[in-house]
């Protein structure tokens, strides 16, 4: 595998799918994997979970740290887990928390404004900072609770929850490349892990016990309504409205190609329950192969897309490729088992693109052949300066 030598995976899946077609295997020890490019059987793949559910060898490492959460658990446990969890992340409780993303984005804001008076000071930590952002805005939607990650004060950096979450999960992302038996041993021999863990679970009990003690008109008193959830379902005629709806459309446009562009996941895998066969390529499946969705393959198919699909160009879903098959775009998964806080997430970017839009100047990025992807590792823009009148340059310009 040539992200063994350092390729990027992204790039090893590519080279994989040029040198050997839609379907490869590899075998990783005893363990069968293949790999799949095609939409025709990702869509098939996706559409019999009865045959294809999550990874049994992914969910294994997950279930080390994470032994009853709703992302390692299958059948009945999955299910009843579901039906709790899955509607706090659909429709107007998703809409509801508008104020609350506005609320945060303005405290991120109002950091960067006070941080320099010079116009020409030079922030190098955006991506951390979003980073703080939408840890904030999640712990504010999930717990009802400040966990101070935004601003470089004296109480945000000793913050104890934020330090423990931080080595948490980068333990979590080291081990989640062993064999589960090592992972196993490091984790429990891990002291950071440890003490990481108790903090946590500190932090988690004094929050149940705050919610506890609140009754139940505090509760609803709490519950957030906003002007886009009352909206929604009506038919609102207001002409401004009608002309905001082609930047609406933009926005939309953009956000759809940088998830396209930079997918949160480069693919997503499902184990094999039964053999079968899959219908466009023909490939044989036996119980218990690892099947691997390329999910990043779909979006540089220049099959799939009319405009070049390594160009950064939202302007693609208003024109040629606006009817694109809805399964070459999927950065959040398909199925069942997709990330339930699509939604959530989809609406939290939509939502803080619009705050910054109204309070921060962008400046051009450079030419439009700087935004062309060679299939390699990428950075993310990482300077912004502010005037006083809060200007932003976003220096998009050194993509790899």
């Amino acid at each position: 595998m040539g992200f063994l030598r350092g390729v990027p995976p992204n790039t090893a899946t590519l080279t994989m799918q040029a040198e050997f077609g839609d379907v490869y295997q590899y075998w990783i020890g005893p363990l069968r994997v293949i790999g799949v490019c095609n939409v025709e059987d990702i869509q098939y793949i996706f559409a019999h979970r009865h045959i294809y559910e999550k990874s049994s060898s992914h969910m294994d490492r997950l279930r080390v740290f994470l032994p009853d959460s709703f992302v390692s658990t299958t059948g009945a446990n999955y299910k009843r887990h579901a039906t709790i969890v899955l509607s706090l992340f659909r429709g107007a409780k998703v809409l509801s928390n508008l104020n609350l993303i506005y609320d945060c984005t303005d405290k991120l804001l109002d950091v960067w404004g006070s941080q320099a008076d010079d116009p020409n000071y030079i922030h190098l930590d955006i991506v951390k900072d979003c980073q703080n952002l939408l840890l904030d805005i999640f712990c504010f939607i999930g717990f009802d609770y400040d966990l101070q990650t935004l601003g470089n004060d004296d109480s945000s950096q000793s913050n104890r929850l934020k330090k423990s979450l931080k080595d948490y999960l980068d333990v979590i992302a080291l081990a989640l490349l062993l064999p589960v038996t090592i992972a196993k041993i490091y984790v429990k021999f891990n002291s950071r892990y440890r003490q990481a863990l108790n903090v946590i679970r500190e932090y988690t009990d004094r929050i149940i016990e705050q919610e506890q003690s609140k009754g139940s008109e505090t509760i609803l008193e709490r519950k957030r309504k906003c002007l886009i959830a009352s909206l929604v379902g009506s038919r609102q005629q207001d002409e401004k409205i009608e002309l905001a709806l082609p930047e609406e459309k933009r926005k939309d446009c953009v956000i759809q190609e940088v998830l396209r562009f930079v997918p949160p996941a480069i693919s997503t895998i499902r184990s094999v329950t039964s053999d079968d066969r899959l219908p466009a390529s023909g490939a044989q499946l036996y119980k218990d192969d690892e099947v691997i969705i390329n999910i990043y393959n779909l979006t540089r198919d220049k099959r799939y897309w009319k405009i070049d699909p390594d160009l950064f160009y939202p302007e693609r879903f208003q024109g040629e490729d606006k009817d694109h098959h809805p399964f070459t775009l999927i950065p959040f998964g398909g199925g069942h088992r997709q990330c339930i806080g699509q939604d959530l997430a989809r609406f939290e970017l939509k939502a803080i693109i619009a705050r910054l839009m109204q309070h921060v100047t962008f400046g051009d990025g450079g030419p439009q052949n700087h935004l062309k992807s060679s299939h390699a590792d990428y950075n993310p823009p990482e300077s912004i300066s502010f005037s006083n009148q809060l200007q932003l340059l976003a220096e998009v310009d050194h993509l790899a």
